[in-house]
């Protein structure tokens, strides 16, 4: 038959474009696919000093093995990827700039340093004052060792906030002091 001949090398049959047989269909799909493919990539690639071109230069010197295509850039996905990459270096750099913005009148010094000390104090606080989470290892009386070891825990939470509580209410008068001592102009 022709097949076994053909798959022996003796018979070189090329099947027609337009053929009915199965080899045929898929040899034309392919080959539309491939002229459509090729095209949208010809008209999509990036020109060569636009950001897409610099990222996939980024991309391809990165390290990585391969570039990605201009079809796989300008997916949603990696659209916003790279978008989240720019926030996140537009932020460094505004946290490098800091303390180059921040300046203190010479002779001033000491009250920076003792306001920074203060901001560090409301955070030892909050952490005193933390929710106090008990789960329920004793039920009426059950094991009267554990609950009495709750009753000491809720008495130790209780002292502890209201010493937060004090704490918080003497600096606010503190704060109203100072701001009634200074001179009004």
């Amino acid at each position: 038959t022709r097949f076994e001949l053909r798959r022996q090398g003796h018979l070189n049959v090329q099947p027609m474009q337009g053929a009915s047989h199965r080899g045929g269909r898929r040899t034309k799909r392919r080959a539309s696919a491939g002229v459509s493919a090729s095209a949208s990539a010809a008209s999509a690639a990036p020109q060569p000093g636009s950001a897409q071109a610099g990222a996939l230069s980024e991309a391809a010197g990165g390290g990585q093995g391969h570039a990605l295509s201009s079809n796989i850039q300008g997916l949603r996905f990696m659209q916003s990827a790279r978008e989240e990459e720019q926030r996140r270096r537009q932020e460094q750099e505004q946290l490098r700039h800091l303390e180059d913005m921040q300046w203190v009148i010479p002779g001033f010094e000491a009250e920076v340093a003792a306001a920074e000390e203060g901001q560090d104090a409301p955070e030892k606080v909050s952490a005193a004052a933390l929710p106090l989470c008990l789960c329920r290892r004793s039920y009426k009386g059950f094991n009267p060792v554990v609950e009495q070891w709750v009753k000491e825990q809720l008495q130790q939470h209780a002292a502890a906030a209201s010493a937060a509580e004090e704490l918080e209410q003497a600096t606010v008068l503190r704060t109203m002091k100072r701001r009634r001592a200074k001179p009004r102009p």
